[in-house]
């Protein structure tokens, strides 16, 4: 099951520092990627590089991981087929990203807007019964 930003749930799970809790910044991605460059674990590596570079050398340094790993992040299927699909893959994945938490943004605002009328509601009522 993913999670509002699109993220499958074992994805969530093995994340050792929290990143599935991004937001759509830009920069945010780019950390993601410093981060995931750092992380000892290959198989944490190839669930949040962002560098198609870095996908190719782990797809050849850790063969046996890309299938399974391709259940949690589809793309990672795509890196046999080159750098230029891998690219566009990744390019793709952000923006996913970044339309699943405007429209998570969006919900928040429109429950904020409910929130605030019924505010207003019992703030006019509780006046009126002083």
């Amino acid at each position: 099951m993913a999670n509002a930003v699109g993220e499958p749930a074992a994805l969530r799970e093995s994340c050792p520092i929290g990143l599935h809790e991004t937001t759509d910044r830009e920069k945010d991605y780019v950390v993601i990627g410093e981060l995931a460059r750092r992380m000892k674990d290959p198989a944490d590596q190839l669930r949040f590089s962002r560098s198609a570079l870095d996908l190719m050398r782990l797809a050849e340094e850790h063969p046996c991981l890309i299938a399974s790993l391709s259940l949690e992040r589809p793309l990672l299927s795509v890196i046999k087929e080159g750098r230029d699909a891998l690219e566009s893959a990744l390019d793709a994945e952000r923006r996913r990203m970044i339309h699943a938490d405007e429209k998570r943004l969006a919900q928040y605002e429109t429950a904020s807007l409910s929130c605030k009328r019924i505010g207003r509601t019992l703030i006019g009522r509780w006046r009126h019964c002083r």
